[in-house]
């Protein structure tokens, strides 16, 4: 099926987006595994969740070809058919690649933290984003019993509410961003750094946000969009949100990992991070303790052997 100048315009933006999340994962690649040596399974959490973006992309193009963004009256049912079916697909992939991500950030937390308390909120978090997701990903696979009525006949009472089911998924999703947002503040806030550090951290929490708040417009708009009588002209706007939503999440759990790549393209930018002397950072350790996770307890200001290097 001729593409519509719609579902053109989408697939560029979709080809945009993947190719920004790519650089952005080479980058990181670069940072980590050329300059820091540090490779490890968040950055292979990463990777497959742009391997996930790319697929999505490329499934745009497929659906675009099946219809999206033209008219029902002048689609098939054949090719309405061969459009939803394609769409089961891509809704599992990009909830898949949207729990990869989280979990990529948690496992980033886990190596760049030492404090138990945030340790063990991290793990709290990672394992309640892997429950979420398998159920999710059940969910979605088993949407409608027969599987093969959510191409065939999607009003189909068994599929239950889409709506409904899309607004509680989508509100664990918003759930999960801020408390991902939130989890690090309280170990980052009272750090005395100089201004350079200063502005790097307020970048990153001001991006931060911006997903969080994004993943709450989107539920709100797409809400809108599912009741649009025409889902195949407004499910443009529908797959523009996932597709932002996948990648955006890629490209700024990159960004704090490119900091070593910068300073060694700028090498002015190392001259933000404070000398081992630096006396801003209270070193004395109010305690010891063992066990696989926590390793040192520090007085009220957090130091940056609370850190690792990413």
């Amino acid at each position: 099926m001729e593409w519509s100048a719609l579902g053109a315009r989408l697939f560029a933006c979709s080809a945009v987006m993947v190719a920004v999340s790519t650089l952005a994962v080479a980058l990181r690649f670069i940072s980590r595994g050329r300059i820091l040596h540090v490779l490890g399974p968040t950055d292979w959490f990463i990777a497959a969740t742009l391997v996930i973006a790319i697929v999505n992309t490329a499934g745009v193009g497929a659906h675009v070809s099946r219809g999206l963004g033209t008219p029902s009256s002048e689609i098939s049912n054949e090719e309405r058919q061969a459009a939803l079916k394609l769409q089961y697909f891509l809704i599992i992939a990009n909830n898949l690649g949207l729990i990869l991500s989280k979990i990529s950030v948690t496992l980033l937390f886990l190596d760049v933290f030492l404090l138990t308390w945030i340790r063990k909120a991290t793990y709290g978090i990672l394992i309640a984003v892997i429950l979420h997701g398998t159920a999710l990903t059940l969910t979605n696979i088993f949407v409608c019993i027969p599987i093969s009525l959510y191409w065939t006949d999607p009003r189909d009472p068994t599929c239950g509410d889409y709506i409904l089911r899309f607004i509680i998924q989508n509100s664990i999703n918003v759930v999960f961003n801020f408390a991902l947002l939130l989890l690090p503040l309280p170990l980052i806030l009272p750090l005395r750094l100089p201004w350079r550090q200063k502005l790097w951290l307020l970048v990153l929490f001001c991006l931060g946000f911006a997903v969080c708040i994004f993943s709450v417009l989107r539920v709100v708009f797409v809400r809108a969009d599912l009741r649009d009588d025409d889902y195949w002209a407004a499910g443009t706007r529908i797959v523009l949100w996932s597709i932002m939503e996948l990648n955006l999440p890629i490209i700024i759990a990159c960004i704090p990992t490119l900091r070593p790549l910068a300073a060694k393209v700028w090498p002015a930018l190392a001259a933000a991070t404070p000398p081992a002397s630096d006396t801003s950072f209270d070193r004395t350790p109010r305690a010891s303790s063992a066990g696989p996770v926590r390793l040192r307890a520090f007085d009220r200001y957090p130091k940056r052997s609370d850190f690792r290097p990413v």
